[in-house]
C-alpha cells in the first residue's frame, strides 16, 4: 500500500492510496479534506494514516514522507502480528511536535463552536472548513472508516494530521470511543502525543 498527498488551489487536501495485489480493500482510496495542513509532521502523519489504513495493508506501507525508524517499529507493533513494513525510513533523528495543549477531537453533523476542539465534520452533510482562535472544523470524509456510529478512531486520526495547526500535545476523545483505547494510545505516545478519554460527548 502506498500513500500520496494531493492538494488544488481551492484549499482541499488529501491523501491517495495505491493498493498492491497484498492489500485488503479499504472504504475508500482517497481520504479527502476540505481544508490543508499548514505543516505536515511525517512521523505523526504515518501514525494517523497506520489508524485508518494499516488493517487493510497485506506488507508494504510506503509513505509519502519519510519517518524515522522509532515510529516504523510502533506502527509495526501496533499492526502485529500482521507482518508489515513501513517505508521509507530516515536513519537521523528529527523532531517530534512539541506544543501545549489538549485538544478535544469530536464527530459531528453539526458545527458547533467549541474552544480548543478538532471537529471532524462529515462530508455528506456538510462542505468547507472553519478555522477559529483554538479550534478547527473541518469537513471530510474519514467517516466511512467507522466500525460503528460511537467509533471515533477515524475522527481522532483526521485531528492527528492537523497536529501543528491545532498545536496539540494531547488529544481527548468520549469515554469507550475507541475499541482498542490502550494500543492506540501507545501507538500516539511513539510520536510524542497524549490520548485520553472525557466522561461524555
Amino acid at each position: 500500500m502506498q500513500f500520496s498527498t494531493v492538494s488544488n488551489l481551492y484549499g482541499r487536501w488529501g491523501v491517495i492510496v495505491e493498493r498492491s495485489e497484498y492489500d485488503a480493500v479499504p472504504p475508500t482510496d482517497n481520504l479527502a479534506f476540505d481544508a490543508k495542513p499548514t505543516k505536515i509532521n511525517p512521523e505523526v502523519e504515518a501514525a494517523a494514516l497506520t489508524l485508518l489504513f494499516g488493517r487493510y495493508s497485506g506488507g508494504d506501507l510506503v509513505f509519502a514522507h519519510k519517518l524515522g525508524p522509532n515510529t516504523a517499529v510502533a506502527i509495526q507493533r501496533y499492526l502485529a502480528p500482521t507482518k508489515i513494513f513501513p517505508t521509507p525510513i530516515e536513519y537521523y533523528p528529527k523532531a517530534l511536535p512539541l506544543h501545549k495543549g489538549g485538544v478535544d477531537v469530536w464527530d459531528t453533523s453539526d458545527i458547533v463552536v467549541r474552544q480548543n476542539a478538532f471537529m471532524s465534520v462529515r462530508s455528506d452533510v456538510a462542505n468547507g472548513a472553519l478555522n477559529l482562535h483554538s479550534a478547527l472544523a473541518i469537513s471530510n470524509n474519514s467517516f466511512v472508516f467507522k466500525k460503528n456510529e460511537s467509533d471515533y478512531l477515524p475522527a481522532l486520526a483526521a485531528a492527528m494530521l492537523f497536529v501543528d495547526d491545532l498545536e496539540a500535545e494531547a488529544f481527548v476523545v468520549p469515554r469507550d470511543s475507541i475499541a482498542n483505547f490502550e494500543q492506540v494510545r501507545e501507538l500516539l505516545s511513539a510520536v510524542r502525543l497524549g490520548l485520553f478519554e472525557r466522561d461524555s460527548d
